[in-house]
């Protein structure tokens, strides 16, 4: 919020392509060794060294393939802000093979424990130093100083709190069986990483840098949801999902509670947010943001139909099934490209509906892949659990919105709250999950107080 009021949309701009071109980078540095450490079922310190070899190794080479590419690419988008990003960014890469290893292996053993801590930490060093230099009128490089800073304090800390036994040495006995894997996680990373990215590398490239601020900040406000919950769950799904699988257990019946939970909040929240937009807009980031008003609205719908589908992959990866999820991301990640291709004729909002289309079409092929492991119509029996109470919270939130005379805060704020009451009151009548994960809570909080 306080470096929306900060800096321009334009910087922004600057900023999120920069950070694009960045994370395209990352896929091939990363090659899939996360994912690999995570799912294998006999995990040995030769392979462990080998995954730390493929890492020290590609991160170098893509450091100073960014460090040396940042000119060529401040020519071809004709923004030469993008040059000095992008070496920060290449001086980052370095940085980033230092605790890799050591959080894949964390996330293995469901230590999220240590996770959390890291997490919070990075983000933390991140947010104030990007305030201070912004404040220090540092502009765009601010929020570039901040990535590093953050990667500083990751690196630190994984170092602090390693397993002892964990070494930093390299090896290359195994290298051939990591390397076998990670090309096909690397391919689906890119396409996944492509397909969320290539809406800046457009609009940057035919449109303008206005239209990729304007559009980052709205997919930043209707990500909010993902960043606040789904990251949490994301990171945890497919080391569970792969224990269990291990450990032979029963899926079907903890992926559908937990697609209830997420389409549970999830549609509530973008329903919510879908009709808000204009005020939290305005009051979070200032008047200068107004443009991002209808792309929060689409981009919302575009997740409240993805929503269903969150932890398709978690399923698909944690089975070990990484060529079938290859083939899925070749279709669903071409399709949602090819959206954005066609919609940039139009400027960021034609991005932004060609983004919703193209959902609505990947949602149903994902819901095909699914069929392997679980139902589709069990699915969408327990979205349809979770849209009613969704659908009544808008409603109502409409109409009690329709009482009052001004379009203020405080007409929004009671609006909101009689409507998030009547949405809970729902939920605990029908005995939606969300309730009785809530009733859990409140019996922790008691026995504590206790």
């Amino acid at each position: 919020m306080i470096v929306a009021r900060l800096l321009t949309p334009s910087e922004f701009g600057v900023f999120s392509l920069a950070m694009s071109v960045s994370i395209l980078a990352q896929v091939f540095r990363d090659l899939g060794i996360g994912q690999y450490l995570i799912q294998e079922k006999e995990l040995t310190q030769d392979k462990i060294k080998a995954a730390q070899s493929i890492l020290v190794i590609s991160s170098a080479v893509l450091g100073l393939f960014l460090i040396l590419g940042a000119q060529a690419a401040a020519e071809f988008y004709q923004e030469p802000k993008v040059k000095p990003l992008l070496l920060i960014f290449g001086i980052n890469f370095f940085l980033l093979p230092i605790g890799a290893v050591t959080y894949a292996l964390w996330r293995r053993n469901l230590e999220f424990g240590r996770l959390s801590i890291i997490s919070t930490a990075a983000t933390f060093g991140n947010t104030l130093t990007t305030i201070v230099l912004a404040y220090q009128g540092y502009s765009y490089l601010s929020l570039g100083w901040g990535v590093l800073i953050g990667s500083i304090i990751t690196a630190v800390l994984c170092i602090c709190l390693k397993p002892p036994n964990l070494s930093y040495s390299l090896g290359f006995k195994s290298i051939l069986q990591v390397f076998r894997y990670s090309s096909l996680a690397t391919f689906n990373s890119f396409l996944d990483t492509f397909k969320d990215r290539s809406p800046s590398l457009f609009l940057g490239k035919f449109v303008g840098m206005d239209s990729v601020g304007i559009f980052e900040r709205a997919v930043g406000l209707a990500e909010l949801f993902n960043r606040l919950l789904m990251q949490a769950v994301w990171s945890i799904a497919m080391p569970l999902i792969a224990d269990r699988v291990r450990s032979g257990n029963d899926i079907e019946k903890g992926y559908l509670y937990a697609v209830a939970l997420v389409t549970g909040a999830g549609m509530a929240f973008f329903g919510w947010l879908i009709i808000a937009a204009d005020v939290v807009v305005y009051y979070l980031f200032g008047d200068q943001w107004n443009e991002a008003v209808p792309l929060v609205r689409l981009l919302c719908l575009q997740m409240a139909i993805e929503i269903p589908n969150y932890l398709s992959s978690s399923l698909i990866i944690g089975h070990g099934h990484i060529k079938r999820q290859t083939i899925l991301t070749i279709l669903s990640r071409g399709i949602s490209i090819t959206g954005v291709v066609v919609g940039v004729f139009w400027g960021v909002r034609g991005v932004a509906i060609g983004m919703v289309l193209s959902s609505f079409i990947n949602s149903m092929i994902i819901l095909y892949f699914l069929h392997y492991y679980i139902s589709p119509f069990k699915i969408l029996a327990t979205t349809t659990r979770s849209l009613a109470p969704a659908i009544v919270l808008v409603s109502s939130m409409l109409f009690v919105k329709s009482q009052f005379d001004q379009n203020d805060l405080t007409s929004w704020i009671i609006s909101s709250l009689v409507a998030f009451f009547i949405w809970l009151l729902i939920i605990v009548y029908y005995k939606h999950p969300l309730s009785l994960e809530g009733e859990k809570v409140l019996v922790r909080i008691k026995e504590k107080i206790n």
